[in-house]
């Protein structure tokens, strides 16, 4: 049943669950949204961009419940986070905008009760359709010339820092077999290629029906058991990522900490490698230099081989500018850099290949 005035629109909703025993009163007010809009833009200027964009603006407002307003988090994962870091900023915030001092609720979308998220729908929906329409409208090709289309092989700069890995990873790619161990770890610092020479494998074995491989971030395997098991079921997880006969596991550093996540992957490392398969992780440190892995994931990476890949030197950062230049003037035929250019760059920039990109 619907009724409207020139305030708000109320909708009522069995839903004992949000506490009432037959009818829910639910208001969808633009008050309520547009403050949370406002207490938005306010935390982005406190908040670090990057971490507001993936936690605080990932969150969205469903609607009033009894002068009780909810605001859904994607996953567990993304409310853990939120409520850990960000939870009494969000409060202080919403206390002080909210001229109705309604309480505020954060809780995860996938545990909000099935009547409220019916009655609302998806919040990210309509987002989704619109990010992949425009993604599949983009032209510029500047924008995408770091993304997992482009980490391939053929695209990869070698020198002296990442030559043992880049071998190591052909190897895996092409089925060599003397692979110097069924589970290999290939660490060193953000931005020095570990990613591109993941999805390297991933692109080349994608062109063969010979082996089934699995690309997954340690976030998206958290995110993954965490979701699974608050349904007390991970087999889709499990069927995503033990069935491959090569599991590539990117920043393993992420889920240090995560008990039941470690569990999760120490599993999953047993299973593949004791049908034959390979597991290759990356990571910002070796395993033993890092803090918060359990006893089993330890005991499954004690036989691991570990290959470390160092900052690249002033000759492949100038190689890894020139092949970007390249790249970038195939896809944009205006676009001209020069080598002085590129030198020059080189000599400015300090850091991984990332930071030259």
């Amino acid at each position: 049943m619907h009724s409207k005035n020139d305030e708000d629109t109320t909708i009522y909703v069995a839903s004992p669950s949000l506490g009432g025993t037959i009818e829910q009163n639910v208001s969808t007010t633009l008050q309520g949204p547009q403050v949370w809009k406002h207490i938005c833009i306010e935390l982005s200027k406190l908040i670090d961009i990057d971490d507001y964009n993936k936690w605080i603006g990932t969150l969205r407002f469903l609607a009033d419940v009894d002068d009780t307003v909810w605001i859904a988090a994607k996953t567990r994962f993304a409310l853990d986070r939120v409520n850990s870091q960000y939870s009494r900023l969000i409060q202080r915030a919403w206390k002080d905008k909210d001229p109705k001092g309604r309480p505020l609720r954060l809780e995860c979308w996938s545990e909000i009760s099935e009547d409220l998220r019916s009655l609302c729908g998806n919040p990210w929906a309509d987002e989704k359709l619109s990010s992949e329409a425009s993604r599949s409208k983009r032209t510029d090709a500047s924008c995408n010339m770091m993304g997992p289309g482009v980490m391939r092989f053929d695209t990869l700069v070698t020198g002296a820092s990442n030559r043992v890995a880049a071998k190591v990873a052909e190897g895996i790619a092409t089925g060599q077999q003397n692979m110097p161990a069924s589970v290999i770890v290939i660490n060193g610092l953000q931005g020095v290629g570990k990613t591109h020479l993941m999805r390297a494998i991933e692109a080349r074995l994608e062109q063969t029906d010979t082996h089934k491989v699995a690309y997954i971030s340690a976030e998206d395997f958290l995110v993954a058991y965490v979701d699974g098991a608050m349904t007390g079921d991970t087999r889709a997880l499990k069927a995503r990522v033990r069935k491959a006969d090569i599991v590539l596991f990117d920043d393993l550093q992420t889920i240090a900490g995560k008990k039941g996540t470690n569990t999760e992957l120490a599993g999953t490392i047993r299973s593949v490698s004791e049908r034959g398969g390979i597991v290759v992780l990356t990571a910002d440190r070796a395993p033993a230099d890092m803090e918060g892995l359990s006893s089993g994931v330890m005991t499954v990476l004690k036989g691991a081989a570990c290959i470390e890949i160092a900052l690249p030197d002033n000759d492949m950062r100038l190689n890894i500018v020139r092949q970007r230049a390249k790249m970038l003037a195939e896809a944009r035929p205006n676009f001209m850099m020069s080598d002085e250019m590129c030198k020059a760059l080189v000599a400015r920039i300090h850091g991984p290949g990332r930071d030259l990109c």
